[in-house]
């Protein structure tokens, strides 16, 4: 099983890599896995569609999260799949890692981040902080929960081999599955009674923005 404690001792070529949730965090997740020539399977409960281009090679399944999903190393969770669904608590009692898309994707990245978030105002202060940075003619990307995945931002990074300031706006549920992620600066802007669809409690919802 991958050992993400030692994060550059990983032959990625050699991984096999689930990510569950076609959206555009998913599918940024796995052009980035398959850039780093890992083995990719791009999983979604839903039938539809979705635009590979030539250079990503990873397999896609539709309709349903297929029990070989139990057979990958790393599991890449986007953020609007909620952690209770059956085919993630199975692969918990197997102790199998599991990360989100903005903790993956800074495994990659050489370049620094300022990372935002909070209930409210996140987007707005966000966009003000990348054209603070922009105008002051610094290469700087904005993504995250805005706009671009901050995977797609960092393939970016790569296929440049230049360094960057990443601008990302975190959600709750982006935050759910950090590890290792460790940006220049962190943000809370404030937290506010929110997303209760989704969390049990005040106090769970706290706790994934801290």
């Amino acid at each position: 099983m991958i050992n993400l404690d030692k994060l550059n001792t990983i032959n990625w070529e050699k991984q096999n890599i689930c990510i569950l949730g076609a959206g555009k965090s998913g599918i940024g997740a796995a052009k980035l896995a398959n850039y780093v020539k890992a083995n990719v399977l791009l999983s979604d409960i839903v039938n539809k569609k979705i635009d590979i281009i030539e250079n990503n090679k990873f397999q896609y399944e539709s309709s349903g999260h297929s029990d070989k999903i139990l057979n990958y190393d790393l599991i890449i969770k986007s953020p609007g799949i909620p952690n209770e669904i059956d085919i993630l608590q199975r692969c918990i009692k197997k102790q199998m890692p599991i990360v989100s898309e903005i903790e993956f994707a800074s495994w990659f990245s050489k370049s620094q981040s300022i990372a935002i978030t909070g209930s409210n105002g996140k987007t707005t202060t966000a966009n003000l902080v990348y054209e603070i940075f922009k105008n002051t003619g610094l290469n700087v990307l904005l993504g995250g929960n805005i706009g671009t995945p901050y995977s797609e931002n960092v393939l970016y990074e790569l296929q440049n081999n230049d360094e960057f300031l990443h601008v990302i706006e975190i959600s709750s549920y982006q935050a759910e599955h950090l590890m290792h992620y460790n940006p220049l600066i962190s943000c809370i802007l404030n937290i506010s009674e929110d997303h209760l669809d989704r969390y049990q409690t005040m106090d769970e919802y706290v706790n994934a923005k801290l």
